[in-house]
């Protein structure tokens, strides 16, 4: 009795659970006979790998040493598969405009060293499910179309790099799990697909563009509860292109910029994260038209980096000694909530015959000392008379004005920063043009002691 109850207790598990009934094989590629993957002779065994969707991991095509096979492999048509493994980089699967359709959750994964694999075919993942585990060290591109049909989840971990440089569908949101992440982008991700999860607090998630300007737009978020910092850039400066996030980033997440690229903010309405916004290096540009393109959270800007764009931003706002506001993309408004300008912060100021740049915000400090830094934009080399110009419109009471350093002023041209009821004015004295009868004058002189000259050399 004890047995027939063990052996139905057993069958019941493995009805319950069919992914334990087969432990996961592997058949390996040796590319001894040509570049078809479908041909088994390229396979260690003589067969190549078989497609089993009915129970998870089992048979993973599986790719080791490239330097050990004479051919790479290539997809022909449309080809099904388990699970792919690359325990190393240096392999590429070919392709181009050919499916490899992955059925279970093992989907494509570089498991283990350095280096570079490139998947140059199609690939269509059919689980409700899947993870892609890249390796620290390791980078997978995928440069054809990327298309999840279930929309449950697709995980990543392992401390590496994924790049996409072709269409990416999916329902699912992007998950990273308890490691690092980089995604490199050379595509733009639009709102049909499913965004970005950190759903770990030792989770890491790394956003780039390539060296071309891209967009985000679906979502980004954390865990309830959960606080990860989201690098935005690329801290080593190897790939600058401008990344743009229009979709929501919410939750208790942070932003960190990093590198000399530009992040653009630029979700309409804003976003709602509550982590705070560091900007470290390179430029971020707040291009909102209501709300708050950085949430609700703190943002500083450290030395060399700018903060500028004509959008909002309600939370409180540093510029620490060395880093730069810019208003306006050419000339336009920042609207900013409370702004602390430290001793050392530098405003940078575009403007014309008309009008300049600005920044609005609901209080103002300094600290001792501030730099402008000034670029005409109008009609020739600079104005030609006068001229007063906001730079800050501000709220509550007065703060002290600072002793200003003043860059770019025209030639001849002099300077002064002043504050008056609620506003920070440059008033700008253009240099002085002789009128038109001060110069024939000086002309004429000039003729006089020409002649003058000429008699004193004949009477000698």
């Amino acid at each position: 009795m004890k047995t027939t109850t063990l052996v139905m207790l057993v069958a019941l598990v493995l009805s319950i659970c069919p992914s334990i009934q087969a432990a996961t094989t592997y058949t390996d590629w040796d590319g001894d006979t040509s570049i078809v993957w479908s041909n088994g002779n390229n396979w260690v065994g003589g067969s190549a790998p078989v497609s089993a969707s009915g129970a998870d991991n089992l048979n993973v095509a599986r790719f080791n040493d490239p330097s050990a096979a004479t051919y790479q492999p290539t997809i022909t048509g449309t080809t099904s598969v388990t699970g792919v493994s690359f325990t190393v980089g240096g392999w590429t699967l070919g392709g181009a405009g050919q499916t490899l359709t992955v059925v279970n959750t093992s989907a494509i994964g570089f498991s283990g060293g350095s280096g570079v694999v490139n998947v140059n075919c199609n690939v269509s993942y059919t689980k409700a499910s899947i993870t892609t585990n890249v390796a620290a060290g390791g980078t997978l591109i995928f440069n054809g179309t990327t298309n999840k049909s279930g929309s449950t989840l697709w995980a990543f971990q392992g401390g590496g790099t994924v790049v996409f440089n072709n269409t990416v569908t999916s329902a699912a949101e992007l998950k990273v799990n308890a490691s690092a992440i980089i995604f490199r982008l050379g595509v733009n991700l639009d709102g049909s697909s499913g965004g970005f999860w950190v759903a770990d607090p030792v989770g890491s998630l790394t956003l780039m563009a390539d060296n071309s300007s891209r967009d985000i737009g679906c979502g980004i978020r954390s865990d309830l509860g959960e606080s990860p910092t989201i690098v935005l850039g690329d801290a080593s400066n190897t790939y600058l292109g401008t990344l743009s996030v229009s979709g929501a980033i919410s939750s208790a997440l942070a932003i960190s910029k990093v590198g000399n690229s530009t992040l653009n903010l630029s979700r309409a309405v804003g976003n709602a994260y509550t982590g705070g916004t560091v900007v470290s290096a390179g430029t971020l540009l707040a291009t909102n038209t209501s709300g708050s393109a950085t949430g609700t959270g703190a943002v500083t800007v450290k030395n060399g980096a700018r903060l500028g764009g004509g959008g909002y931003i309600t939370g409180a706002t540093t510029v620490e000694s060395g880093g730069h506001l810019t208003p306006g993309q050419s000339i336009g408004t920042l609207h900013l909530g409370s702004v602390n300008f430290q001793g050392g912060a530098v405003l940078d100021l575009e403007y014309d015959e008309t009008t300049g740049d600005l920044v609005e915000a609901t209080s103002l400090s300094f600290g001792a000392t501030a730099t402008l830094n000034l670029t005409w934009v109008g009609a020739g080399d600079g104005p030609t008379t006068d001229l007063d110009r906001v730079l800050f419109n501000f709220g509550g009471s007065a703060p002290t004005n600072p002793t200003w350093t003043i860059n770019g002023l025209p030639t001849g041209a002099t300077g002064e920063v002043t504050i008056q009821g609620s506003q920070v004015i440059l008033h700008l004295t253009a240099a002085t043009v002789p009128e038109p009868a001060t110069l024939a004058l000086l002309a004429l002189g000039g003729l006089g002691l020409a002649g003058s000259a000429v008699r004193r050399r004949h009477a000698h």
